[in-house]
Formats: C-alpha cells, structure tokens, sequence
C-alpha cells in the first residue's frame, strides 16, 4: 500500500526511532510504500534547530536517526506532480496551511491516502471532503493483520 508522509510523522520518528512512528517507517517496507514530495527535506532543513533541541540527542545522533528514518521514505520531485493535482491541493489547502499543499498535491498524484498525525489538516480538509488520511493506529492495525495472514 501507498502511503504519502508527511512532515509530522517523519518529525516524531526521527525523535523516537523506537516508539511505534519510527517502528512503521523503518519495520513497514514489505507492507507499506512510503512516499514524499522532496518538500520534506526542506522542511526538515527549516525545523532542524527545533528537532535538535526537542530531542536532547547530539547533532551525530539525530544526523543518524534522519538518515535512518529518510531511507525509507522514497522521495518525489515536485516537477513531477501533475498540474492537475497541483490545483486541486491549492483549492483544498490555500486557506487551511499552504505548507500541507505539496504533501495533498503528491497524495492526488499517486492516488493514495496520507499518513498524517496534523488533526487541524485533517478535521479542515475533512470539513471540505477531502478524508485520504490514515492515523498511525490504523497503519499499526493493518500491518499487524497482514502480517497474520
């Protein structure tokens, strides 16, 4: 299964590469496809001092863990979203937070759900129709299945 991830996620994993976000994104390849817009990398780049003092690790050990957790997470050039998706995330996002905008665009793209932990992204575009989301707990639900069978 497809999943686009966005930046909260990819934040809470590389905090606790060992809590049950981190154990999805590293443990989930057989199960799940993870993909982002390269916006992520930009965005990790904005927030790094913020990660650096939430996570009290030392700078080698959260380099080690972004590595850990981005290796598992294939990356999309935005130039490659058609325009077509490109406008329908506008329609949605502009006026709930324009950052979320390349995360929906891809979604639209590829065709599948975003993995989002962001409640105001997801009750706002909900509130609009848009509910291609997955929480963690389903994610963890369905893996635990599919790994049953």
């Amino acid at each position: 299964m497809k999943l686009v991830v966005d930046t909260n996620i990819v934040f809470s994993a590389i905090l606790h590469t060992e809590g049950n976000i981190g154990d999805l994104l590293i443990n989930s390849e057989s199960f799940f496809d993870f993909v982002s817009p390269d916006f992520l990398r930009t965005e990790l780049s904005r927030i790094s001092q913020k990660l650096t003092r939430v996570s009290g690790l030392s700078n080698s050990q959260l380099q080690l863990a972004e590595e850990i957790v981005l290796s598992h997470i294939r990356f999309i050039p935005e130039n490659q979203i058609r325009n077509s998706a490109w406008k329908a995330a506008d329609e949605l996002c502009h006026d709930v937070d324009p950052g979320d905008t390349p995360f929906v665009a891809l979604a639209k793209h590829v065709r599948c759900r975003i993995w989002s932990g962001d409640k105001f992204l997801i009750r706002a575009l909900s509130k609009k129709g848009y509910t291609q989301f997955h929480s963690t707990r389903e994610l963890i639900e369905l893996r635990d299945r599919w790994r049953k069978k």
